[in-house]
């Protein structure tokens, strides 16, 4: 027996402020025969090479074996060899550890050796508020080693010196308030026991394997916080897998799983659940997504089933697929019911299958589209749209929603959309509509349904094939409208209508009803304009009219009375026809042949009306002129009378002044006004011009060749 007792020992090995050390050795000769030893070491501020420790307790019993137990020895076995022959039971106390990468409150373990194991039957340490309890045996023949180890409220980031900057970055990605519960069991095969030089990261990494399960309070992962989370984890060469993932997050759960290769730096993971679809932002570290996102103002969690991969430090690499649906949210400040959609997102383009936006007017349905990041454009493949047109074009843009406001449908219309959107530079818009719809309004003119398809691209709209309802006829047109003017838009079109109802289109003209009557045919084509300035119309037309009643006009009206008193109601028949050819220039309509054939007479206006309707117009009727088989006849006797009814017509066409041209025929129409007409030929009090309205000018009436050809 030996007991030995030092105050401030000094050894090679280290130092202590005081040491104690007993031995006790016995030898027995049996039938199985050895020696056997036990000792105890406790050592108070003991310091070594490795660090320092306030106290330490060490004991152990060492046994030989006898020799028909002890293994063969192995040269691959190396000093292992040497310790074959005997047995060590040992335990371990220490507290208050400081080492250069760790810090430890306490620590206790007991183990034994028995060729050809080795084994630590528990390990317990307090460091950093947590506790680790941890158990390892090792195999001397095979190499291998198997253990596990639980964690509880232990930092792991505050292991820093001890994990390695490859570790510390990956666990960079968590972020917790309580650190998490974990447990494990792990293993792994240690290089020959010959190779003074293994090289760890080739020989023995690949050999670790481990499988565990962790369990987190308030937490986040890359930027994205969570209420709970839980997981089983597993590595295998080299290869990180989470199974189980369970996590709460406000608004929902997710669960997933995730793969990570540390050998090519390649993740993968899939996600369920319902999220706030803005939260998950992070995960793309693209500026680009995150403004998209961004547009989005959402009230409620969103439903996700998705697959994302990445590669480290690659951002082009990130990819991911996802099937989405989502309720009661805004875009671009435009309210949405619900949206669904299957999204793929690989080499920074987006692309989107079965989308259905459903709105409270209706439904958009988009079989195949893609958003290419780099060029921020929209495409779009036979998207069919039945919501208001201005949900739809608000969020591309405040201008183009104002260009396309004046074109209104009283419902939804039917919409095929085709082409390419810019998320900013509107002016490399290509897109193609085909659209269908019922009641439609532009300006003054309401057509009760009506097609057409347009072409918007650049600067520009092509608008072709429109074909409508007019006014109980036809309208069919073609327009092409220009917008890259600083002031308003250019605009140039062609349009033709047949058998409309004059009645009806007036009453929307004039805002009020009348007894104008008649089927409308014609054709009008401008040939340039601009909506900004309302003197820049250009071009030419023709009208046609039968079984016209004009006479409730004012433009004719003042014909009535005295026509009716040549012969009752001679003042009242319908024109059986009415035809003029029309020349536009600045805003002015001419005509040099405004032809109305009736019964009564032939009314021949020459002269021009501009968009404010100030007239300046001869008028002159010719009496009988087409009364059948003596029309003829009749006009040629009736040529004075006619001087009785040629006019000069100024004024608005809601008020037009009709002069008579020749003094003699003034006399003749006492009769019909006598107060009137004796005041206009002995002159009286002038009529003031009514404020703000200029008299009209006397155009002189263009020849055809004067006017404006397309």
């Amino acid at each position: 027996a030996l007991d030995v007792r030092a105050d401030q020992p000094d050894t090679p090995w280290g130092r202590a402020q005081s040491l104690h050390l007993t031995l006790n050795t016995a030898e027995m000769a049996t039938n199985l025969a050895g020696m056997s030893a036990q000792f105890e070491l406790d050592a108070e501020n003991a310091a070594a090479p490795w660090g320092q420790a306030k106290t330490i307790g060490l004991s152990a019993r060492i046994g030989k074996l006898p020799a028909d137990s002890v293994p063969a020895t192995n040269a691959a076995l190396g000093d292992w060899n040497k310790i074959f022959p005997y047995s060590v039971a040992w335990q371990l106390r220490a507290e208050s550890i400081a080492a250069p990468e760790l810090e430890v409150d306490k620590l206790t373990a007991r183990g034994r050796w028995r060729a050809p194991e080795l084994e630590v039957e528990k390990l317990a340490v307090e460091l950093y508020g947590g506790t680790l309890n941890a158990d390892a045996q090792l195999d001397v023949l095979t190499r291998a080693v198997r253990g596990g180890a639980a964690v509880t409220d232990l930092d792991a980031k505050k292991l820093d010196r001890v994990l390695g900057p490859k570790t510390m970055q990956w666990l960079g990605q968590f972020g917790w308030k309580k650190p998490p519960v974990a447990g494990a069991r792990l293993g792994l095969t240690l290089p020959a026991w010959t190779n003074a030089q293994p090289d760890w990261a080739e020989e023995v990494l690949p050999t670790l394997w481990l499988r565990g399960a962790l369990t987190n309070q308030a937490g986040s992962f890359r930027g994205i916080p969570f209420d709970r989370a839980r997981l089983d984890f597993a590595l295998s060469n080299q290869v990180w897998h989470l199974t189980d993932l369970v996590v709460d997050r406000p608004g929902g759960q997710l669960v997933g799983e995730h793969t990570s290769d540390e050998r090519t730096h390649e993740h993968w993971w899939r996600v369920a659940g319902d999220a706030d679809l803005k939260a998950f932002t992070p995960l793309f570290n693209d500026a680009e997504v995150e403004r998209v996102l961004e547009d989005f103002k959402l009230t409620g969690p969103t439903h996700l089933e998705a697959e994302l991969w990445d590669r480290a430090h690659e951002p082009d690499s990130l990819g991911a697929k996802v099937r989405v649906r989502a309720t009661n949210f805004t875009y671009r400040g435009e309210s949405v019911g619900e949206f669904t959609a299957a999204v793929q997102y690989t080499n920074r383009n987006l692309q989107f299958q079965n989308v259905r936006i459903v709105r409270f007017d209706g439904e958009v349905t988009v079989p195949s589209g893609s958003f290419d990041l780099p060029s921020e454009r929209i495409y779009l493949t036979n998207v069919l749209s039945g919501i208001e047109h201005g949900a739809a074009l608000r969020p591309i843009g405040p201008e183009t929603a104002r260009t396309m406001e004046p074109y209104q449908f009283a419902k939804p219309p039917r919409v095929t959309v085709n082409g390419v959107i810019p998320v900013h530079d509107i002016t490399a818009v290509d897109l193609r509509f085909a659209v269908e719809g019922g009641a439609f309004h532009w300006e003054r003119f309401n057509l009760p349904a009506v097609k057409a398809d347009v072409h918007w691209h650049d600067n520009g709209l092509d608008l072709t094939n429109l074909a409508g309802v007019f006014y109980d006829g036809k309208i069919t047109a073609h327009a092409k409208l220009d917008f890259s003017h600083p002031r308003g838009t250019a605009f140039a079109f062609v349009a033709d209508v047949w058998e409309s109802d004059l009645n009806k289109l007036l009453a929307d003209l004039n805002a009020k009803t009348n007894r104008v009557e008649g089927v409308l045919n014609g054709q009008l084509i401008v040939t340039g304009g601009n909506t900004w300035d309302p003197h820049s119309w250009q071009g030419h037309g023709r009208a046609e009219l039968r079984d016209g009643l004009l006479w409730d006009s004012p433009m004719f009206g003042f014909l009535s009375l005295p026509l009716n008193m040549i012969a009752p109601g001679l003042g009242n028949s319908r024109a059986r026809a009415a035809t003029a050819t029309l020349a536009i220039t600045n805003s002015v309509i001419y005509s040099e042949d405004l032809d109305i054939f009736t019964i009564a007479a032939r009314l021949k206006y020459r002269g021009n009306v501009d968009f404010d309707t100030r007239v300046n117009a001869r008028l002159e009727a010719e009496l009988l002129r087409d009364s059948p088989v003596v029309g003829r006849v009749f006009s040629l006797l009736l040529t004075p009378l006619t001087k009785v009814f040629e006019y000069k017509v100024t004024g608005t066409l809601a008020d037009p002044k009709p002069e008579p041209l020749y003094f003699l025929p003034r006399l003749l129409l006492i009769p019909f006004s006598p107060l009137q007409t004796l005041k206009d030929i002995f002159g009286g009090e002038e009529k003031k011009p009514e404020p703000g309205v200029p008299p009209p000018a006397a155009v002189p009436i263009p020849s055809p060749k004067g006017a404006q050809k397309p």
